[in-house]
């Protein structure tokens, strides 16, 4: 298994994954690039940045990645049943 199918299978499981998350988990750091590879397959991922202050008081930030289900999206209308 690539590094690029460990991302996709986990984003498939419904995960919202970071950098972090994947390199803890199979010790690679470059989650950005996987990403770029599998939306170029077609892969309807979307990233989200996240910012932060830490107990030093220095701001950060940190991306989180989830595959979008077809048909929806973050922006998505959602439409009421009654």
């Amino acid at each position: 298994m690539t590094n690029a199918e460990y991302v996709l299978q986990e984003l498939e499981r419904g995960r919202t994954i970071t950098r972090r998350d994947i390199y803890l988990e199979i010790g690679y750091f470059k989650t950005p690039t996987a990403v770029s590879q599998l939306r170029a397959e077609g892969h309807n991922i979307t990233g989200k940045s996240i910012k932060f202050t830490n107990s030093l008081g220095n701001q950060g930030s940190y991306h989180t990645y989830v595959l979008e289900q077809t048909g929806q999206s973050e922006h998505a209308e959602q439409r009421e049943l009654f």
